[in-house]
Formats: structure tokens, sequence, C-alpha cells
């Protein structure tokens, strides 16, 4: 999240273009970790309803 976006930044200002690339990959593994933590928000709620 906010940590790959600072990164993407700083390696503009120096620029790093190995390090952006490194960024988007992280981009993506942070998206899919708030995407599970999301999902097992929606079946928490889920099961707390049904009792």
């Amino acid at each position: 999240g906010m940590y790959t976006v600072c990164t993407l930044q700083f390696s503009r200002a120096l620029g790093l273009d190995f390090v952006a690339a490194l960024c988007r990959g992280l981009f993506f593994s942070a998206l899919a970790a708030w995407a599970v933590v999301f999902v097992g928000l929606l079946r928490s709620l889920a099961s707390a309803r049904r009792s």
C-alpha cells in the first residue's frame, strides 16, 4: 500500500527504474492481501448473521 507508493516515488526521484518494477509487483501482492482480508470480513459477517 503506502510503503509501495512511497518507494515508487523515491525510485522516481533517484532515477532507479529497477526499483519501480519491483514496486509494481509489491502493489499486486498488497492488493491480493487486501482482497483476502476483505473476503474474510464478508465471511465473518455472513457467519454472524446466521447465528
